[in-house]
């Protein structure tokens, strides 16, 4: 399960409608594709929003839901609004693959900054632990008398 992670819905967006572009390549009308890839996000919230919006695709309405529920771009989203129905698959494979993309460099991007501020974060407390044992230290010294035979 997914849903604390940053940037979790954004990844579970990518797997739904990678898994929907699969089901609608093998011939599956696209409202049961994403009914059934719903679930593959990891994403309670964004899969109640897919089926929901699914569920309004079974009904007539346009795609334009299904699309925002995902959370896509508006170039995205324009993308897969143009695509004809025999490559609408393919489309949703292709915005699939880019947002994967985009999900990777973003927390590739996060790792940039997150692992200095660990290290800075990490070393301040064994820096702060090392002199408070180094203050232990000193006053046992200094209480200790030590006595020769």
């Amino acid at each position: 399960r997914l849903g604390a992670l940053p940037g979790a819905r954004r990844l579970g967006s990518a797997r739904v409608l990678a898994t929907s572009a699969l089901l609608v390549e093998a011939g599956l009308p696209m409202d049961d594709a994403l009914l059934r890839a719903a679930p593959a996000g990891g994403h309670p919230r964004l899969a109640r929003q897919v089926q929901a919006a699914a569920r309004g695709l079974a009904d007539g309405d346009p795609t334009g839901p299904v699309w925002a529920a995902l959370g896509l771009s508006a170039v995205s989203r324009l993308r897969l609004e143009a695509a004809s129905p025999q490559h609408l698959g393919r489309v949703m494979a292709g915005v699939a693959s880019r947002s994967f993309d985009a999900w990777r460099d973003h927390s590739e991007r996060m790792l940039r900054w997150m692992t200095p501020l660990a290290v800075i974060v990490v070393g301040g407390i064994v820096l702060l632990d090392f002199q408070v044992v180094m203050d232990v230290l000193a006053d046992t010294r200094a209480n200790i008398q030590v006595r020769l035979w």
